[in-house]
């Protein structure tokens, strides 16, 4: 089951907070991420039926296989919320969080503060792995909470069914400074028998083959980079143009006015300005993204540049763009 899950040859979308939304994930689908995570979701709000939390797990069968991410610290809650979404929804795997290093999320004892609990975070996934089986369990770890203490936490989680483990190997305390130790990843990979999955800090796509040859890891993940370049998972990957850039902006932007009408308008800003870095001249144009004050002036400050240019390493993504304005009866 865990080779349908990862792949040796594609790099899949890592699962991140408040980014992975459905549009999101599916553009990065389209560029070749296998799988795509949702962002991390609060068992207790699936077992308060809260809508929202729904609403940020619901996906399409194009985007499997899919995982979907689930924190919390009651071995009961996240197992009865694990068995709601397993009926409900059937996604291709649930992945629990124990690598989130968020105050917010640790001041709960959840996330990454479950690495100084190794006994509850064992049990927990024993009782989600009871409650959604044959579903696959995957966890996502650090490397210690302020110390280094992998091979434990291995040997914690190992037993608990789950079928893959997903290392960021820097300590929780870090957050996301200093540099992510791929030499933990190889400690990992000989220290068990499970796959071992690597996130963090993956930022081009020749990092990521030297990482899978270096460590012998299973397969890459891909968090922070994709947000700003999703052209990341593509194979081979091709340099983006600057055309290329603000046609996945332009995409993004409207498929959310198809799904959701204007009011889509606000929260397209920070992506279609995140999908424009790298580009001529971009600083001035996500000044013009962020002052933009209705959907259509987005559009116009987008598309005008768009059809200054020419040069396109992803002509199939330009011609989506052409499709997407005929629906959206911009044309």
């Amino acid at each position: 089951m865990i080779d349908y899950i990862f792949s040796k040859s594609k790099l899949g979308l890592a699962p991140m907070s408040e980014i992975n939304n459905k549009i999101f994930r599916q553009i990065c689908k389209y560029m070749g991420a296998y799988p795509v995570f949702t962002g991390m979701i609060s068992s207790d709000a699936i077992t308060r039926n809260h809508a929202n939390s729904f609403q940020l797990a619901e996906f399409d069968d194009y985007e499997r296989p899919l995982g979907v991410q689930l924190f919390g610290y009651s071995f009961e809650t996240v197992s009865k919320a694990g068995q709601i979404i397993n009926e409900r929804l059937k996604p291709d795997f649930i992945d629990f969080n124990s690598g989130c290093p968020v105050r917010k999320v640790v001041k709960k004892n959840s996330g990454a503060a479950l690495l100084k609990d190794l006994k509850t975070l064992n049990l927990i996934l024993k009782k989600l792995h009871e409650a959604v089986k044959p579903t696959p369990v995957t966890v996502k770890i650090r490397s210690g909470w302020s110390r280094v203490n992998l091979k434990e936490i291995i040997r914690a989680v190992e037993d608990s069914g789950i079928e893959a483990i997903i290392l960021h190997p820097r300590l929780a305390v870090q957050g996301y400074e200093g540099n992510a130790s791929y030499d933990l990843l190889k400690e990992a990979v000989s220290s068990t028998d499970l796959p071992i999955i690597a996130s963090g800090d993956i930022d081009s796509f020749e990092k990521a083959v030297f990482i899978m040859n270096s460590t012998s890891c299973f397969s890459v993940l891909v968090g922070r980079e994709a947000r700003s370049n999703p052209f990341i998972f593509t194979n081979p990957y091709v340099l983006p143009d600057d055309k290329d850039r603000i046609s996945v902006a332009l995409l993004y932007l409207l498929r959310s006015f198809l799904a959701s009408g204007e009011k889509a308008f606000w929260s397209s800003k920070p992506y279609c300005a995140a999908f424009t870095k790298g580009i001529s001249h971009g600083a001035e144009l996500r000044r013009n993204i962020f002052q933009s004050s209705s959907f259509y002036e987005l559009y116009n400050v987008l598309h005008d540049k768009w059809e200054r240019l020419d040069e396109s390493s992803y002509p199939e993504i330009v011609f989506l763009v052409t499709e997407l304005k005929k629906k959206a009866s911009l044309l």
